[in-house]
Parts: C-alpha cells; structure tokens; sequence
C-alpha cells in the first residue's frame, strides 16, 4: 500500500499526554498561533530512541515516518476480531475450535459449546475456506476510519470509561457528556467537556495539570520555551521547544 499516511511521530511522542483535540472557549488563545511544547530534530540521528533506528526522518525540524494504516473494513473485521493465523484447506493450522475460513485465516466457530456472546463477538455468517456456510465470532461491526480500526459504539452500553460514558451515536465516538465525567481523570488539564473530548477551558486547567500554560481549544500549549523545561525528550537526540505544530 502507497498511499499510508504520514504522521510527525514526535509530535505525539513530545506532547503531554493531557492533549485532546476538540473546541472550546478559546480564552482569547485559540484560533491561530497555537504553540506546543514538541522534540525538533537537526538531523536523522535525532530521531533515534535507545539507540535504535526506528525508521523516522528528521523533516522540516520534527521526526516523521510513514505508518501503514487500513484501507478496508474487511481488514479491521479480520483484525479485532482475532483471525491472525493464516490457513489452507482442512485448516490443520488453527487451533481446537477454530475453522478455516474463505479469507484464508482461521476464526472461532460459534457452536454449542462456544457462544459468541459469552466471548463479547458477535455471529459471523461466512463460508469456510471449501465454500461451506459457517458461522464465526467476529467484532462484526468493525470498520476502517482514517487509517485505523475501530468498533464504533451503538449506544451508551459500549462505552465504559467514566471520562467518557455517551455514545455520540453520529460518529460511533464515546464522549464525555458534562465537566462531571472530565474531572473522573484526576487531572486539571483534562478537567473540563468541550465538544465530547476532555480537556482545558482556561489556561490554569493547564497550569495547575502541570500540562503547559496555555489553552489553545481545549488543548494545552506553550507560551515560550521555559515552560517545556519539565517535558521529556523521548528520542535520543534534538530538543523540546515551544513551537507550531
């Protein structure tokens, strides 16, 4: 696959982890010129971690490398829903209780003995790798969403974090409903609901999270370098600045 996207891996590597991208009350910060306290590399050996090359580049100052993601929900069925073994015909490869099926890979067989249920899978009807009708457990409702595979929720059921209990039923995401659930996380700087995500409403949510000392739309940032003092450096080489993504 050639069209994986790219990602600036010490982006997410660098910044607090108190990070969540949703809208609030920008509190007169927001809305262009968001800083962020992030690792800039000089060159590719700064992009090392533990001294291992983990195949990133150092490209307009951050390191970066391709990930390869999902294209298909076929793969994101096959994935969460545990068939990783490939297999051929009689399925001598998969363990007792697994089967064979047309996708090459073994799965569990729904049976008297296995309920789908009872291992949180849903009924798969399928045709084993012969062309037999069978039925399997599966995340039947798995699907591919920008690259990555996901089980969207269907109801308030499905989601079980305190910090985010409701199932915005649009976009399959759990999501907070009230400041309420946000303060479940134990930290200012994600103390607050804004738009379903939690995160900062003023810049002394991230102040006293210890996340930064600005809030840029819910998510804490940076005012100048001084302030990215106590954020680790996870890669080998380079620093942590206060900078645009």
């Amino acid at each position: 696959m050639n069209n994986t996207p790219k990602f600036a891996l010490g982006i997410l590597l660098a910044v607090p982890l108190a990070l969540s991208f949703s809208a609030c009350g920008d509190d007169g910060n927001g809305g262009g010129g968001e800083t962020f306290c992030l690792h800039q590399c000089s060159s590719d050996a700064d992009c090392t971690i533990n001294g291992m090359d983990v195949d990133l580049s150092c490209v307009d100052s951050r390191c970066t490398g391709e990930v390869e993601g999902c294209t298909t929900n076929d793969e994101c069925v096959a994935q969460l829903s545990g068939w990783m073994t490939e297999c051929t015909s009689g399925g001598s490869e998969c363990m007792p209780g697994q089967i064979c099926i047309e996708a090459g890979l073994c799965a569990i067989e729904s049976s008297d003995v296995v309920s789908c249920t009872d291992l949180m899978l849903d009924d798969i009807e399928t045709n084993d790798i012969d062309g037999a009708a069978v039925t399997v457990c599966g995340q039947a409702s798995a699907e591919c969403s920008e690259g990555a595979c996901r089980v969207p929720c269907q109801s308030d059921d499905d989601c079980t974090a305190d910090f985010a209990p409701v199932c915005n039923t649009a976009t399959g995401n759990c999501e907070c409903g009230t400041d309420e659930h946000c303060a479940t996380t134990g930290n200012a700087a994600t103390s607050v609901c804004n738009a379903g995500v939690c995160g900062c409403g003023s810049d002394q949510n991230c102040v006293d999270g210890d996340a930064g000392d600005r809030c840029f739309s819910g998510t804490c940032g940076c005012s100048n370098d001084d302030v990215c003092d106590g954020t680790p450096n996870n890669f080998d080489g380079g620093s942590i600045t206060c900078s645009a993504p």
